[in-house]
């Protein structure tokens, strides 16, 4: 059900977003002769992070589809407009679908 992955995809990405902001902010860590553990964790998340965004976008672009055309524009401008309002509303639409994510588990 596109419901269903769609709002996986955002749990995921909210996890990974997480992720990303709490390594962004925290010194590297190191092993006992100092060089850095696993360099390459960082961009195999941020690698992961891109790819999931194109896939939810691919997700609400299907949605889209199905929406009146006097809707579209509006749902286009504000969720994948290349903007920093589109993306601001685009990222709070993460979080919520995790959320739902997150009560449809508890219905398990």
């Amino acid at each position: 059900m596109l419901l269903d992955d769609l709002v996986f995809t955002a749990k995921y990405l909210n996890g990974l977003g997480k992720i990303l902001h709490s390594n962004h902010s925290a010194a590297p860590e190191v092993n006992t002769n100092g060089s850095i553990i696993d360099e390459n964790a960082e961009e195999k998340i941020k690698n992961e992070f891109k790819q999931n965004m194109l896939k939810l976008n691919s997700q609400i672009s299907n949605i889209n589809a199905n929406v009146p055309d006097e809707d579209k524009q509006n749902f286009e401008n504000k969720y994948l407009a290349m903007n920093r309002t589109s993306l601001i509303n685009l990222t709070n639409l993460i979080y919520d679908l995790s959320w739902v994510k997150k009560y449809l588990n508890s219905l398990k």
